[in-house]
């Protein structure tokens, strides 16, 4: 026999939390919910704690990503709903822990939208797909849809963070050198320089670092608030929009990040357009899940269709979104074929913000190399061209 840690919430709304002991989880399971409970997390007492820290960390795009693709195939295959979920659930991955979690809600009488908005992080965003499905617009298109967005999504964040991950090291290289110098070299030679006479630069550095290490209380306490007020700013909406307004200002990677946002949200409206959904419907549920920038584009174009203007020339008066996307829509209305014409504007978006990802990568590595190595070269030549002009000095 096995003892279970589990959390639920009876019919009346209260929380519950206890022991049971059962010998297998599928027992403990029943023995919880038998009374008319409903689950929220099950785990072995003695056992360590990394699905519960996995939860408090919310449901992320992988996952996400992973479970809506298992489960717009076994959908179209012919399976319902729950039975696909049954067949999610087995195994110990993030994914079947996922559909462990949303069958227990759904038993309970919970839409599937429902139990996944509730999941927190990703989980929100697939809800929303999944809200527009059980609306008429096909469950399993949908979900699809749903996991290619947010496995693109994960995709570019993925490729940000490692044409980044090398540029960032080169950075905390150079700055720790930096810092060793100012804080430890610097004011270690100071007394001697006084003495020769030598050395105003490096006296200089000594002097910035010996300030430091006086107020380095102050400085540690000065950067935790910075950390944290700017934690905190990030929270705000319009902080995040007046953010990304200034990113998309930025030449470069202004334009990437239009790519990628608008190339994802594309691809959406594609989908829906195919599933018999109103271009105007469409347009705002693709709002609903893009950035600001992106968002603020497609409820002007649903304005202007609703006050009669064609839908292809509320595109192309819309200059905000991509070229590709304006004309490509222009000629997809024309030629009845604009869920295709959608479709291959948002996949030539994308394909351009990764190929910008990875000539970023390839170039800005070496510049750092260079700039940093040389930044320190010359500060460790005029060090030592001062300690050898103190050896030539006459005693």
């Amino acid at each position: 026999m096995t003892i279970y840690q589990y959390h639920s919430i009876s019919r009346n709304g209260q929380k519950r939390s206890g022991r049971i002991e059962a010998p297998s989880e599928q027992d403990a399971r029943r023995l919880v919910t038998s009374s008319g409970d409903m689950l929220i997390s099950l785990r072995e007492a003695a056992s360590r704690r990394w699905w519960a820290l996995e939860q408090k960390k919310l449901i992320n795009l992988r996952t996400a990503s992973d479970f809506a693709l298992e489960l717009a195939g076994l959908l179209r295959a012919g399976a319902s709903l729950r039975q696909s979920l049954e067949i999610q659930e087995e195994g110990n991955t993030p994914s079947a822990k996922l559909a462990q979690s949303l069958s227990l809600q759904i038993d309970h009488g919970h839409s599937l939208s429902s139990a996944l908005k509730s999941g927190g992080g990703a989980a929100i965003l697939l809800g929303e797909f999944a809200a527009a499905g059980e609306a008429g617009a096909g469950l399993d298109r949908l979900l699809e849809s749903g996991g290619h967005f947010l496995n693109a999504r994960h995709e570019a964040i993925s490729r940000i963070r490692n044409a980044l991950a090398y540029p960032a090291f080169i950075m905390l290289l150079g700055i720790m050198a930096l810092v060793t110098i100012t804080l430890v070299v610097a004011p270690a030679l100071a007394p001697v320089l006084e003495d020769s006479g030598e050395g105003g630069f490096i006296l200089w550095l000594a002097n910035i670092g010996l300030w430091a290490q006086k107020r380095a209380e102050l400085i540690y306490l000065s950067a935790a608030l910075m950390l944290s007020t700017g934690f905190l700013l990030l929270r705000t909406k319009s902080v995040r929009v007046g953010l990304e307004k200034l990113i998309w200002r930025i030449p470069g990677i202004g334009s990437t990040a239009r790519d990628i946002e608008t190339g994802q949200s594309c691809e959406i409206l594609s989908a829906l357009l195919d599933a018999g959904r109103p271009l105007e419907s469409s347009l705002r549920f693709a709002a609903h899940i893009s950035s600001p920038g992106v968002a603020r584009a497609y409820n002007s174009i649903s304005r202007k269709i609703r006050d009669g203007t064609p839908a292809s020339t509320a595109f192309l008066s819309e200059p905000s979104l991509p070229t590709e996307v304006r004309r490509l829509a222009l000629l997809g209305e024309k030629a009845s074929g604009l869920p295709d014409a959608l479709r291959q504007a948002g996949q030539i978006c994308h394909t351009r913000a990764m190929r910008r990802i990875e000539r970023f990568a390839a170039l800005i590595g070496p510049i750092l190399v260079i700039g940093m190595g040389g930044a320190v070269a010359l500060l460790m030549l005029n060090i030592l061209g001062t300690i050898s002009g103190i050896g030539d000095t006459p005693l």
